[in-house]
């Protein structure tokens, strides 16, 4: 009994081999690719982040920059430097005598940009003496300039530096751009001249920055006050102050610049901090995590659905594809079950124009052939079991090819041999039977002579002249007998030298059966073959992976068929060796035949040697008419001796006439 093994899906070997490593590498690439666009959305947004940071520092660079230089060309004015070099301690400015233009270049300084500039003015370092354009002043000694907080930065830069913010009597915000005035050799400050600058504008301009949708600007001292916040409430305060990680505080009070991430209130923020130019200023661009993330996030969810989609229509694909493959599949399993139990008359209906469609194909020549090769097989055994019977009027009427063309040429070729043996051995039997009649006969004739030479040898006397032409008519027809028995012998000597060529004939059957019995062999070894080719098939499905493992199922089918042909062609040498024991009965009867035939030949040989015997003695009766007066005494022994042989010679005649008819009976089997 055949060992059934469970059967694996095409679609779940298609969901193994193909959807499952897809996930994977869908899996695998999804991750690449959202790993590649965090690095590239990273970059954009840092990109963007302090893009935005430095374009807003540039502006209030720009902004600062007019005023700053309006402070060191108020710094520059040869009549303040005039004034400042002449002042000693104690000495006060107002004695200066070209104070009043000094004065009025403030004072028109001061009104070129009334909206942001709330006063210029100029202080000595030596005098300890102040002056506003506002109309506010002081006197000698009353504004120590080296008590001021910001003495010791310029002192540290000698150059023009702003102040720290402060709020005056009104509630404005200001800063103070200050530009040193120095000595001839630039080794000593002698004064100064400023601008208080509104940084009302400040707020403004940074009002009117806008980072994504949630973003926000802060702008702080080189002191780490807050000028600028999006909340009011952090005006005025110190970095330090806010709710933020402690590791960026220390860095942004270093004035370190940069892209940072920290904790602002708890929540997850993005940062860049650009330097104000020269100011020492630092402009801080912030982006919640939220919208920072918002693109990736975005980005991730479309992927997700692509591949969803992706892998829901995929999915649907290869069931639909699977689908496509099993139905065709699943008829020709339920085909090659059909015929693997012997029902040819089938109808393959498998519309394909791939490798399915080719098997079928293949599959439906191999049904046509095998018809044509049952047709073949049947024709074959009725013209065998026809020969078995003796009826060698066969003829093949089907077109064979392949190795049942060489059957038909070997059947056609024992048929032309046994007819023609059959043929001549059947000639050959009449005339022996002839030849046996007639050889009967003449020995009744010659018993019924030697009966009438017996009656008559008591009137031999009177009769002699009778008895003379008796014994003439004995000699005569002794010749007769001797030829006739000499053609009798010739005759039975072609009978055995056909039914050796018929000997030889059967054994050129037996020798055609063998090569049926070959070729059927070789049909064996093509369907072994065959099986090991779909094994090997197998095997390189196997190998082939995902391309190739769907065939797998198709070669072991081809397998089965080969199985199948090998059943058949079993059945083939079966009836093949019944064939063969059929030949063999019939070798046995011909050879039986032929034993037969050689004793009639002996006996032949044997009846001849008499007949010559009975021509001789009749020869010596006709010599002896010339001594019958002599030897009368004799004539009753020689007629004694002609009748004992006489009646022999029937005995033969009768004998021989029997193997004549048997041979002519067992020859007559036999249809040409």
């Amino acid at each position: 009994m055949k060992k059934t093994t469970k059967k694996t899906g095409i679609f779940k070997k298609m969901s193994k081999q193909i959807l499952v490593p897809f996930a994977c590498i869908l899996v695998i690439i999804s991750i690449l690719i959202l790993m590649i666009l965090n690095i590239k959305i990273d970059d954009l947004r840092e990109s963007e982040i302090s893009a935005k940071s430095s374009y807003g520092a540039s502006n209030i660079d720009s902004f600062f920059k007019s005023y700053y230089a309006m402070a060191a060309q108020l710094a520059s004015v040869p009549d303040l430097y005039d004034l400042m070099s002449s002042m000693k301690a104690g000495d006060d400015m107002f004695t200066y005598e070209k104070l009043d233009e000094l004065q009025e270049i403030f004072i028109a300084a001061a009104d070129i940009d009334k909206e942001h500039i709330g006063v210029t003015w100029f202080a000595a370092y030596d005098a300890s003496q102040l002056w506003e354009s506002g109309g506010f002043s002081t006197k000698s000694g009353e504004w120590d300039v080296t008590t001021r907080g910001w003495y010791k930065e310029m002192q540290a830069a000698q150059t023009t530096i702003i102040t720290e913010p402060y709020t005056t009597t009104a509630g404005e915000l200001v800063a103070s751009i200050i530009s040193p005035v120095f000595n001839e050799n630039k080794t000593k400050i002698l004064g100064v001249a400023g601008i208080d600058l509104d940084l009302s504008i400040l707020d403004n301009m940074m009002k009117g920055y806008t980072l994504g949708k949630t973003g926000y600007y802060v702008l702080y001292t080189s002191g780490g006050n807050i000028i600028y916040h999006p909340d009011s409430k952090n005006i005025q305060k110190s970095i330090s102050d806010l709710d933020i990680s402690d590791n960026v505080k220390s860095s942004l009070l270093k004035h370190e610049t940069g892209f940072y991430k920290y904790k602002d209130s708890g929540k997850s923020v993005y940062s860049f901090v650009s330097e104000v130019g020269d100011t020492g200023w630092m402009v801080l661009t912030g982006l919640p995590s939220s919208e920072y993330r918002e693109v990736f996030n975005t980005i991730c969810l479309i992927i997700v659905i692509v591949f969803l989609i992706s892998g829901f229509v995929i999915i649907f694909n290869t069931v639909r594809t699977a689908k496509g493959i099993v139905k065709p599949l699943e008829q020709l399993e339920k085909i090659a079950d059909e015929i693997a139990n012997g029902d040819l008359n089938i109808d393959i209906k498998v519309e394909s124009n791939d490798e399915i469609g080719q098997v079928a194909a293949s599959l439906d020549h191999t049904v046509i052939r095998l018809k044509d090769y049952i047709i073949y097989i049947n024709e074959i055994s009725e013209i065998l079991e026809e020969i078995a019977d003796g009826n060698l009027n066969f003829e093949l009427k089907n077109e064979y090819i392949g190795d049942f063309k060489k059957i038909k040429d070997a059947l056609m070729d024992i048929k032309k041999q046994l007819t023609s043996t059959i043929t001549g051995i059947n000639h050959a039997s009449h005339e022996v039977a002839d030849g046996a009649e007639q050889i009967s006969l003449t020995s009744q004739a010659l018993s019924d002579g030697a009966a009438d030479q017996a009656s008559a040898v008591e009137e031999l006397q009177a009769t002699i002249e009778t008895v003379s032409s008796q014994v003439d008519y004995n000699a005569q027809n002794a010749v007769e007998a001797n030829e006739k028995a000499a053609h009798v012998q010739k005759n039975l000597t072609s009978c055995d030298i056909q039914m050796k060529k018929l000997v030889a004939a059967m054994e050129d059957i037996s020798h055609s059966s063998s090569q049926i019995k070959e070729v059927i062999s070789s049909i064996q070894t093509i369907a072994d073959q065959t099986t090991l080719l779909a094994l090997n098939a197998s095997i390189e499905a196997a190998r082939a992976g995902e391309a190739g493992k769907g065939f797998a199922v198709v070669a072991n089918e081809v397998s089965n068929l080969a199985l199948d042909s090998m059943n058949a062609s079993q059945s083939t040498v079966d009836l093949i060796a019944n064939a063969l024991d059929s030949v063999e009965k019939g070798m046995l009867i011909v050879g039986e035949t032929a034993d037969m035939l050689q004793l009639s030949v002996e006996e032949a040989l044997e009846l001849g040697k008499r007949i010559d015997s009975i021509s001789e003695a009749s020869v010596n009766q006709a010599d002896a008419l010339g001594q019958i007066t002599e030897g009368i005494e004799q004539i009753s022994s020689v007629v004694a001796e002609n009748s004992a042989m006489a009646e022999q010679s029937a005995a033969f005649s009768e004998e021989l006439t029997a193997h004549a008819q048997l041979l002519k009976n067992q020859i007559e089997v036999f249809q040409v």
